[in-house]
């Protein structure tokens, strides 16, 4: 048994290898042992919170054996839920829209290079149109694209529509009337952003400088996409900053050179509902199981206050 915590993984074949996304449930909760430690040491303790600050969802993406991962308190889970919840209701609704409406009616005025969209690899869910005017590279982007799509059109003739549509967009770049004014089809909303988190615990010292991990991971509403989410993992190699309060943030414009990394999975959105929902019921599992033992410690320290303060 490789991965006994293991909850949910979601496998896609793409263009550029396998992508692997899963979530481990890696839960604790106080003990006596830990309590009296922690009293011992001047720290609080707080039974009732159930989960230990130990106690991660750890979500990773493997793509093609090179892995990175980035944990998430399982206390998101709830809010996470209700999002995923309103977005999967909301790219619905637009399905059924996009059903009730004549096509010709809904692309009278765009152009195809902004209406179709790649099907697979990195450019999932982007038209030509969006590639060309956020990518200082879009022009050879999108020839390689063409190449590859002439290459397969014997074996996929639906990929005819695409060329076309590349190609509309090269005409039109290059002559100046692609403009970033002009509509597009696809657009990414923030579901859930982490802060960059630092691995305080593992620093590594190279040339005088101390560097630490960061990571973090998003997960983004694909709007008008064929897959509804995609999930953003970011890792990298920086220096710390130790606040006043404590706190400690990882300065990501120092990174240590070539050190960032990134690993992006997409998902549907019947997919993500099942993902989220196994963490939520994960997490109440885990919760119904622990509270009775968890108040009973908590009972017994109210106690033993009440006893010390004379009450």
């Amino acid at each position: 048994m490789k991965y006994p915590m293991e909850i949910y993984s979601h496998i896609i074949n793409t263009k550029n290898g396998k992508s692997v996304f899963s979530v481990e449930a890696l839960f604790s909760a106080l003990s006596p042992e830990k309590i009296g430690e922690n009293e011992r040491e001047g720290k609080e303790c707080f039974p009732l919170k159930i989960f230990s600050p130990y106690s991660v969802l750890k979500c990773s993406i493997i793509h093609n054996g090179n892995g990175m991962f980035v944990n998430m308190k399982p206390q998101k889970a709830d809010t996470l839920l209700e999002k995923i919840r309103f977005f999967n209701n909301l790219h619905m609704s637009e399905k059924i829209k996009a059903l009730s409406e004549p096509v010709q009616q809904q692309n009278a005025s765009i152009p195809p290079c902004q209406t179709m969209t790649f099907r697979a690899g990195s450019l999932k869910g982007k038209t030509p149109a969006v590639v060309l005017l956020e990518s200082s590279d879009g022009v050879s982007v999108i020839e390689s694209q063409i190449n590859w799509l002439t290459q397969h059109l014997q074996q996929y003739p639906q990929n005819q529509t695409l060329i076309n549509a590349c190609k509309e967009a090269l005409a039109l770049y290059r002559n100046g009337q692609l403009s970033s004014a002009q509509p597009a089809l696809v657009s990414e909303i923030p579901v859930y952003v982490q802060e960059w988190k630092a691995d305080i615990y593992h620093p590594v010292k190279e040339n005088g400088t101390t560097y630490y991990k960061g990571s973090r991971m998003g997960i983004y509403f694909q709007r008008n996409s064929q897959s509804a989410y995609s999930i953003v993992m970011e890792n990298v190699i920086a220096p710390i900053q130790k606040k006043e309060d404590g706190t400690v943030t990882i300065t990501v414009s120092a990174a240590k050179e070539n050190s960032y990394k990134k690993n992006t999975h997409y998902i549907g959105a019947d997919d993500m509902m099942e993902c989220v929902s196994e963490m939520k019921r994960q997490i109440d599992c885990f919760y119904d199981m622990y509270y009775k033992h968890e108040f009973k410690i908590a009972l017994e320290h109210q106690e033993r206050n009440r006893t010390g303060a004379g009450q």
